[in-house]
């Protein structure tokens, strides 16, 4: 039985992730994060639109509000939702 992508993150576990759009739910979370590039993306806007708040730091650790309805993309980095 295979676990899917993101699974363990939205548990509340690190997770390392390789390419992951996190869909948007119905309540606010908080995301802990580090690696290539995070973003947040604003439900009433296009995905090609710039990010509500983006990432890049693969050194370091950084926690984020996510507004409920947001989405949540992952290229690649350690994430979990708290």
């Amino acid at each position: 039985m295979s676990i899917e992508i993101g699974a363990k993150a939205l548990k509340g576990e690190e997770e390392y992730i390789e390419g992951k759009l996190f869909e948007a739910v119905n309540y606010a979370r908080t995301i802990t994060v580090k690696g290539t590039l995070i973003q947040i993306y604003d439900p009433t806007k296009d995905m090609s639109s710039p990010a509500y708040w983006e990432y890049e730091d693969e050194a370091n650790y950084d926690s984020h509000d996510v507004p409920a309805g947001y989405k949540v993309c992952v290229t690649a980095a350690f994430i979990q939702f708290l």
